[in-house]
């Protein structure tokens, strides 16, 4: 289907609506980045989208590229010193610190380096935008093609569902409204020609004919929503998210065969994002993480995650965006303290650890000593955690208010209320094949207890102290083997890592909503300095929350009282998530480590393939016991998929093909150039384009029609283009028959025709 082009050059009622349908798919793309902030960076959209819309309404409008270039330049560096610089902003210093910026980022690169500044980043990244922008915007108002555009913006939500797992359904069904509302005001004049129908006379037929297209994609979309209303509306994304990745490298490292002792090699203790694959022995690092300044001790959150996957945890991600820190005051029954904690390990500069809720940042610095904004601060709500949130930026020491939780046993006791539910019961997600053993003894753990979350989560703490053993030399399931199964009936040892998913995986087996918290014990006190605590890498813990209507979540912790004994006397803490990787000795060569790479992927596919029809067999089994929706919608996930895929490398062939036969048609007979005879000048070429570019809008030459026959049966359709019609027939015949080679008028005057045509 052809549409008609938006009239450019001038202020139009349509050209208006379709940047505003364009301005509603660019943020579905950038809506994504902001769950994915600590891989984009991205934690707030409000900068970018007012960016998107100025450049959009700068195009929409008549000025031209040699004043709306430079005006896009400078509200860029503007704007960017109104979200980055605030104070400089106002006194108007920012422009001469931006200067100041640019040149350091420069020098920077003229030395090798390309570690450039979050300002030069943002200001390179709104650049791109800007030239996407009018590119696709151009695209819409002269060819009117947006099917390309549309489709891709569905494949990229769709992509984003299969992979890293984010819930795009919302975006899905919003892009899929405006591209129809936007292909329907795009394309209203080609309808009115089919139908021999005008919505509208004079010079308000533009805004008739969009207001028209918007009633009919109301219409379909109205249709569409009452076929679907009874339908569920839980979309869950498939499970295959960036920690597959990671549980594969960790796999490889823990299972291959680089020789014996690879096996028995330990990780450091210590802290990471990634929990995909738990349960490896560890040696514990006794480096101190952090000194902190408190006046009670605490445990130190960094975050929590509830996705547990059969071999570890990952975030759902569910929220939209990363919050900016905003100060606030304590809530009721909430007692505040106050905390100031020294980085020593610079790995950890990124994260700020807290044992409550942050209230206020009293002072901030760098590793260089210098003051810090807290601005720089964000708040994930999914994981709970704070963190740096601009990059370059390290901490070396932050000084906080915070909240610290006050409960007593009889309150929690009494706590009966129900607990709202999150979407998708994200705190009660179990994977499908949890073996049912597991289940079973949690419902035995608590058989005898009476009917009260707390006292059922106090049960089944109690049973994981008292009958498993604390140790940091572990052995890793094999694959394919749920790792709290093979905790609570194969190997009944295990560290923090072991107890606190197994009091996790207990809870919601019987209802309880729970989540997985890591981060720090509190530490070593030290006896010369009251108040002050050395934190260690080997304290690094992970724990449990429940979460209750009045006291919100409450910790919990199932790890045996030799954790906290060997705490206190510089121990080893366990959680066994480091970079460090159990290389073997003599691999210390490129050769050495290609060849024991070689033989560790080897053995996997040998083991793999060996195990692939126990595998089948079990995933057979597994789907057979559960409801047909929970397995047929990932098919159904992954069927869309492959239609969408192929349906757009389908289209761009079409695309490709249809080019090509352009090519060679052209190539064989130019259209009116060849029966001339005559040398082709650079205004002959430019009238021919035109002419193809008419063709391709309105239809070809029927047989025998010359060129006065054609303009005069296109202008008895749209009379307000007779004029220029005329013109440009005069023009042709005097520049292709006149002989006129060297009568020569400009690219404006082109486009004058053009648009005085196409309206």
């Amino acid at each position: 289907m052809r549409s008609t082009p938006v009239e450019r050059g001038t202020f139009s009622v349509r050209n208006l609506i379709v940047s505003v349908l364009l301005f509603g798919l660019f943020a579905e793309w950038l809506r994504p980045l902001v769950p994915l902030a600590r891989y984009t960076e991205v934690n707030t959209l409000a900068p970018f989208l007012g960016a998107i819309g100025f450049y959009l309404l700068i195009d929409t409008t008549f000025i031209r590229g040699w004043i709306s270039w430079p005006l896009k330049l400078a509200f860029t560096f503007g704007w960017i010193g109104y979200w980055y610089q605030p104070e400089l902003f106002a006194s108007g210093e920012w422009w001469t610190e931006a200067l100041r910026i640019a040149d350091g980022d420069l020098q920077t690169l003229a030395q090798g380096d390309w570690s450039v500044s979050a300002e030069m980043r943002t200001f390179l990244f709104l650049a791109g935008w800007s030239a996407l922008v009018y590119a696709i915007q151009r695209i819409a108002s002269e060819r009117g093609h947006m099917m390309w555009f549309i489709a891709s913006t569905i494949a990229y939500l769709v992509i984003l569902q299969l992979w890293p797992g984010l819930d795009t359904g919302d975006g899905v069904l919003r892009t899929a409204a405006m591209g129809l509302l936007l292909l329907t005001v795009l394309n209203s004049t080609r309808w009115e020609r089919q139908l021999d129908f005008r919505f509208a006379e004079g010079r308000r037929d533009g805004l008739a004919r969009s207001l028209a297209g918007i009633l009919c994609g109301a219409a379909v979309l109205l249709l569409g929503y009452s076929l679907s209303a009874g339908e569920s509306r839980d979309v869950q994304p498939v499970s295959l998210s960036i920690d597959k990745w990671d549980e594969w490298v960790r796999t490889a490292a823990s299972e291959s065969r680089w020789n014996g002792a690879a096996e028995a090699a330990a990780a450091l203790t210590g802290y990471s994002v990634s929990d995909a694959r738990l349960g490896r022995p560890v040696t514990p690092d006794h480096s101190v993480a952090f000194e902190a300044v408190v006046d009670r001790p605490t445990y130190w959150r960094g975050g929590t995650k509830d996705v547990y996957t059969g071999r570890g945890w990952r975030s759902s991600g569910l929220s939209d965006r990363a919050e900016i820190f905003q100060a606030a005051s304590p809530g009721e029954g909430m007692e505040t303290t106050e905390a100031a904690v020294t980085v020593l390990n610079p790995e950890l500069g990124g994260y700020v650890f807290t044992g409550g809720t942050v209230l206020q940042f009293l002072a901030l610095q760098n590793g260089d000593g210098a003051a810090l904004s807290d601005i720089h601060i964000r708040y994930n709500p999914d994981d709970d955690a704070y963190y740096v949130g601009t990059d370059g930026v390290k901490l070396g020491s932050y000084q906080m208010r915070m909240t610290v939780p006050v409960q007593s046993v009889e309150r929690l006791t009494a706590d009966r209320a129900a607990v709202p539910s999150d979407p998708a019961e994200r705190y009660l997600q179990l994977p499908a094949d949890l073996p049912e053993r597991v289940r079973k003894l949690a419902e035995e753990i608590v058989s005898d207890v009476p009917d009260n979350a707390y006292m059922q989560a106090a049960a089944i703490e109690e049973f994981l102290r008292t009958n498993y053993t604390y140790t940091l030399n572990t052995e890793t399931p094999a694959a394919g083997v749920d790792f709290v199964d093979h905790f609570l009936f194969e190997t009944g040892v295990g560290y923090c890592d072991h107890f606190s998913t197994a009091m996790v995986v207990l809870l919601r087996s019987i209802g309880i909503e729970a989540r997985w918290v890591k981060g720090f014990a509190p530490g070593t006190p030290d006896p010369e300095r009251p108040g002050t605590y050395a934190v260690r890498q080997s304290d690094a813990h992970s724990w449990v929350e429940v979460r209750f209507a009045d006291a919100g979540w409450v910790p919990f912790e199932p790890t045996p009282s030799t954790f906290a004994e060997a705490a206190a006397s510089g121990g080893a803490g366990a959680l066994t998530q480091t970079a460090a990787t159990p290389y073997a000795a003599d691999a210390d060569t490129p050769q050495h480590a290609l060849a024991a790479a070689l033989d560790a992927w080897r053995g996997i596919a040998e083991e793999r393939l060996r195990a692939l029809p126990q595998q089948a067999a079990d995933a057979w089994n597994a789907a057979m016991r559960r409801p047909p929706h929970e397995w047929l919608m990932p098919l159904y996930a992954w069927l869309a998929a492959a239609a969408a895929a192929f349906a757009l490398a389908l289209y761009f062939a079409l695309l490709a093909a249809r080019a090509i036969r352009r090519l060679r048609a052209d190539a064989a007979e130019p259209p009116l150039l060849a029966a001339a005879g005559k040398r082709v000048t650079p205004q002959r070429r430019r009238l021919d384009r035109l002419w193809r570019r008419m063709y391709r809008l309105y239809g070809g030459l029927e047989r025998g029609e010359t060129l006065r026959e054609y303009a005069a049966r296109l202008y008895a359709e749209k009379p307000e283009a007779r004029e220029a019609l005329i013109e440009l027939v005069r023009y042709d015949e005097s520049v292709r028959y006149g002989g006129q080679r060297g009568n020569r008028v400009s690219n404006r005057w082109f486009d004058e025709v053009w648009r005085n045509i196409a309206k």
